[in-house]
Order: structure tokens, then sequence, then C-alpha cells
């Protein structure tokens, strides 16, 4: 078994692993999770307990594939759904619409931003280029650089560049790159649980547990998101300086010569610009590709990087302007405005009352599996306490009260008992000092209950075939005993200690 999961899981790299499947497990618990606190944990275990292991182990390895493939699908559809986070919602429904009243804000923010203003870096240096979110004009503002500095068009020069950058330079940049799509995937999978878990929570949970899923996905979705634009930071400031100091690699690896000025430097990115983006040169363009003048280096001749010309370095004695290509790009902190903080509140109150109300209005309908009268706790249900097509509920006891035109959920239901086996008894409730519970009993169970008195003149009391109707907790059980022992029971309790047998099927 343990080769078969070192074989699984080495099929994934440790990015992978840690940006993808780690969330996703998280997610598919919470979901599990109000299922099973739906149906009942005691339930749920006394179903795992009774399969067989074989059926435990292939039931384990297909969870287990499932869920790798659902990862390995999630690690395709990443870049989109960055997209998406950018502000690409041009296929959405209003999408298109909703982006442009959004970008149409960030263009007003814009326009009050200087160069003092640390978050003047981070954007995009064109006012027609903003994107409708934050972090979509972070990252559009990364991937404008090299183009408004170098005239060098970043989406057909960066997989050319990236193979040939330091090995340390790629190691923090894939580091950046892991904590931006771990925050991507972590708000998406918060997003996709407040959906999933209210609409679970509606049929599995009291109305409040359906709020306290939804709110709860939707706080997870927005720290994610605001993880995300601080992570999208170092990844954009990382971006840019790939093309500020390694961009002359590049022309090392293609082995053409390094440009002796900026705007021979110029000519020369756009000359290659048009080569890989078309696949030809204009005739105009052609001399300005930089192949050397002299021979071919030999094969062992090491070639030493030429230091940098100098018509790029400032003179001795005078102090480089604060410009664009000069002054550090400083960590970029993007606020709120007090607009989108507004806007953020006010559409969490609109979800979270609608998801109320549609959860109220569900569990108050009177449709199939509603209550049509009040029923007391440990009521075996039938015919006549239930509405609608609710033949899976009859038989089944209570566990707590239900209201009448409640619906009656699995979570508030006792396992089906034989017909007639809790007639003629009634309800005890035992727990500390006269009785500690063992985790081995579960709904339904038959046990005998052994009263021990603390004198040991006294004869003990034994009441067989009593039915454990619940186990509320660790120090608690709830019986069902006939009516004709129940007197001498409580008597004996009074002054003994109760032992449970369990009767084993």
């Amino acid at each position: 078994m343990g080769g078969l999961f070192e074989a699984l899981f080495g099929a994934l790299d440790r990015r992978l692993f840690s940006t993808v499947l780690i969330p996703l497990l998280i997610f598919l618990g919470a979901l599990g999770s109000v299922v099973i606190a739906g149906v009942g944990w005691t339930e749920c275990l006394r179903w795992w307990t009774a399969m067989h292991a074989e059926s435990r182990v292939i039931l384990v390895l297909l969870a287990l594939v499932l869920v790798l493939l659902f990862a390995q699908l999630l690690a395709a559809r990443l870049p989109g759904l960055i997209k998406r986070y950018q502000g690409d919602w041009r296929d959405l429904p209003g999408g298109e619409r909703l982006a442009g009243r959004l970008t149409r804000r960030h263009q007003v923010f814009f326009e009050w931003l200087s160069e003092n203003d640390d978050r003047w870096a981070s954007y995009p240096a064109s006012k027609g280029r903003l994107m409708p979110t934050t972090f979509g004009n972070i990252l559009r503002g990364a991937a404008d650089h090299s183009a408004d500095r170098y005239l060098l068009d970043s989406s057909t020069a960066w997989p050319r560049l990236y193979p040939v950058l330091p090995e340390a330079f790629r190691q923090a940049f894939a580091l950046a790159t892991a904590d931006l799509e771990l925050s991507i995937m972590i708000s998406a999978l918060g997003g996709t649980f407040a959906v999933l878990g209210g609409l679970l929570g509606v049929f599995f949970l009291p109305w409040y547990g359906t709020l306290a899923c939804a709110s709860g996905g939707l706080l997870v979705a927005w720290i994610g998101y605001r993880s995300a634009i601080r992570a999208a930071e170092p990844y954009g400031q990382l971006y840019r300086s790939a093309f500020d100091v390694h961009r002359w690699l590049l022309l090392d690896a293609i082995g053409l010569d390094r440009p002796a000025d900026f705007d021979t430097e110029l000519r020369q990115w756009t000359a290659l610009d048009q080569l890989w983006m078309r696949g030809s040169v204009s005739t105009d363009r052609v001399a300005h590709l930089g192949y050397p003048k002299g021979p071919p280096p030999a094969p062992h001749e090491v070639v030493t990087p030429a230091p940098p010309p100098a018509a790029l370095r400032p003179s001795p004695g005078i102090e480089a302007p604060p410009s664009v290509a000069t002054r550090p790009i400083p960590p970029a902190r993007v606020r709120r405005t007090r607009t989108s903080r507004m806007l953020v509140v006010l559409l969490t109150v609109v979800f979270f009352g609608c998801v109320g109300f549609g959860a109220a209005a569900i569990r108050m309908s009177p449709g199939p599996g509603a209550a049509v009268r009040d029923l007391p706790a440990y009521h075996v249900i039938s015919g006549g306490d239930v509405s609608g097509a609710a033949g899976h509920l009859l038989g089944r006891y209570t566990l707590r009260p239900i209201a009448s035109r409640s619906p009656i959920v699995a979570g508030d239901l006792g396992p089906r008992l034989p017909d007639g086996r809790l007639s003629e008894r009634s309800v005890l409730a035992l727990g500390p000092p006269q009785l500690t519970v063992t985790p081995a009993l579960s709904r339904g169970a038959t046990v005998t209950i052994r009263v021990i008195p603390t004198n040991r003149t006294e004869s003990s009391v034994t009441v067989q075939d009593a039915v454990v109707l619940d186990v509320p907790g660790a120090r608690g059980v709830v019986l069902a005993v006939g009516r004709d022992r129940l007197a001498e029971l409580t008597d004996a309790l009074a002054g003994g200690t109760a032992h449970l047998v369990i009767e084993l099927p």
C-alpha cells in the first residue's frame, strides 16, 4: 500500500502538491464535514465500520484517484482562473459591462496617482491598459514593463528569456509564482464552498449552519484574494527585474552582439520582436538584429560578458533623475477605497440575507418530508406525522423536537428499528457519575444494563434488551428500557453504578 501511495504522489511535483492538492483536500474535507454533520457522525462511523475491509480499500483508492485527477484538471485550468481574477470577463453574461464600470473606477483612481505614490509603480503606465481589478492591474503593469522601457513584448520574449535566467533567480521566481497560485486557489475554492456548502447546508444543516457555511466560504474567498494581491507584488517586481537585469543573457544565448547605446538597444529589440512575432524582419530593420561582425568564437572559448556601455552609465558627479527607468520600484500597497469597502459590505449582506431567507423558506415549507405537527424527541415517525412522499422516514425516531411544518432531515433522526422495538418503553438518560460511556456504543445497539450497588450487601439489578437511542457525547447515553423495570432501575441507580454490556451481532 505504501508503494502505491508513493507511486501516485510521485507523479505530482511539489508545486502542484502545495498549490492545488492540499487546498483541494481541505475543500473536499469541509464539504464532507457538512454532509457528515447532517447525517450524524455516529451514523457515518457505524456505516464505515460495517463495511468490509476490501470495500474500504477500494473506496479509499477510488477517492484518491479521483482527487488526483481533479487536482490535475484544476492545475490545467489555473491560468484561465488567474485571468478571471485579472478581470477577463468578456465571455460571461454581463461581464463586459461590469468590467467596463470597474475599469473606469480604476481610471479615475489612476488620474490621482503621482510618482510619489508607491502604488503608481505597480499600475500600467498607460491609462488605456488598466484592468477591472487591482490584482489584474498589478500583473498588467508587470507584463507591460518590458514594452514600455525596451519596446520588447513580454509575451514573446518571456518564454525565450526564462530558460537562460540564473538558477537562483528562477528559484525565487518559482516561489513567488507558487504563492500567487496558492492564494488564487484558496480564494476560488472558498467562493465555491460558499455556494456548494450553502446548498448542502440547506438540506443537511439548520439555517444558522447554512449561514455559517456561506459566510465562512466568502470570508476565505476574500482573504485569498487579498493574499493574491500581496503575492502579486513581489511576483511583478521579479518579472520586471528579469528584463531589467538579465535581458542581455538572451542576446548572449542567441549569439547576437550586445548594443553599444540605449537607442541601438531599442532598435535591436524592436527587430527581434518583429522576427519572433511575424517570422520575418523588415528590410530596414535587418541591420539592427545585432549579428556579430567577426567570426564566431570557438566552442572551447569562454565568452566574457561585456561591461555595460558608457552611454548607459551616469556620468561622474551627475545624479540620475528619479525617472521610471532608474528609480527603484517600492513594494506596492494597494488599498481599498471607501466606495469599494461599502460595495463589498453591501454585497455580503445581500448574499447572506438571500441565503438565510432561502434556507428558512425551504426548511419551513411543508414539502416532502416535512412534519405536519410538533414531534417530540425520541418519537417513532408514522404516516400521520409527515407530509409528502416520505416513506424513507417511516419507522425512524426523532433525536430532538421538530416543530410543525419544519423539514425532517437525516441528521434529526436515528436509525430505523424493527416494528414494535420501542413499544412499551420509556426514555432513560444516563451519565456521570453513574455511567461512563465507551466509544463502542452506537445508535440502535442493544445493551444490558447492570447496576452495581455501592453497598455490597445489596444485590445488583440487571435490565436486558435496552436500546441505545442516542449518544450525545462521550459522557452520556440515552436508552429505551421497558416501563415495567424503569422504577426498579431508577431506585438502584440512586445508590449504585451502571455498567453497559454490549450485545454484539
